[in-house]
């Protein structure tokens, strides 16, 4: 059964992003994300939406244009898409919806966003929808220099967390990493100290909380005594692309 939900909101099919911008925040986020003209035609797509519409199994792309597989789903989809992208100058009306898949019991999660008139760039790849797919059967993607970053951990260390938050069991990492399973734990309990918890289970939450983050890219600072230190700053095209969202209304 479709579940449906509106909300007022004033290379080929799959080609790049318009602005350098929005393809940062392509690259980086952790949902599914398609970009669609007035017309619903696909103008680009995340790694994360392409393998989706690869699979073609939920969603898919028929002729460049976004379509669900299953013809009820399909009907709503395209419903919500008309309402996103009306005639010019018109707003925009959001919408969600869930989708069936045959394989696995879970449904996709998608939720449809008009893109504003100002915020549009003329021509045939002007953006008018953006929609945003959310699929409880994906693998987070956590970059380990992002949260060695983030949390103040080494290298090591954020390997570990990385690995404890992909849902790794001690034994599982102890093999990999060529420890002893009473190594492992005493390297997590070091973390925890660090972090002031007591458990893995917040340090999964910390850890996932940086699923999709663009990937931070290390260089090197001489100090005043004339040392060397490492550190991190995020990849200019992501910073900018965070910019811009700060900078969209509410």
């Amino acid at each position: 059964m479709t579940q449906a939900q509106d909300s007022d909101s004033g290379d080929t099919a799959y080609g790049p992003a318009p602005s350098s911008s929005r393809s940062a925040l392509l690259a980086g986020s952790r949902f599914g994300v398609i970009q669609l003209n007035r017309q619903g035609r696909i103008v680009a797509a995340n790694d994360r939406a392409r393998r989706l519409l690869r699979r073609d199994e939920g969603l898919c792309g028929v002729d460049g244009l976004l379509s669900a597989t299953a013809s009820r789903d399909n009907r709503e989809l395209q419903r919500l898409l008309a309402r996103a992208a009306p005639s010019p100058g018109g707003p925009g009306s959001s919408g969600s919806m869930t989708i069936a898949r045959s394989s696995v019991p879970t449904r996709l999660v998608v939720h449809i966003v008009p893109v504003s008139a100002h915020q549009r760039k003329p021509g045939p790849q002007q953006v008018a929808v953006v929609v945003l797919v959310a699929d409880p059967e994906s693998q987070p993607r956590i970059d380990v220099e992002v949260v060695r970053a983030a949390l103040g951990l080494t290298p090591a260390e954020s390997q570990l967390a990385t690995m404890v938050a992909a849902g790794e069991r001690v034994r599982d990492i102890a093999v990999r990493t060529g420890r002893s399973e009473g190594t492992v734990r005493w390297h997590l309990n070091r973390i925890f100290r660090k972090q002031g918890i007591s458990g893995q289970a917040e340090l999964m939450r910390r850890v996932l909380s940086l699923d999709g983050f663009p990937r931070y890219r290390s260089r090197r600072t001489r100090t005043n005594s004339g040392s060397i230190r490492p550190h991190s700053e995020p990849d200019p095209t992501a910073a900018a692309a965070v910019e811009e969202r700060a900078r969209e209304p509410g």
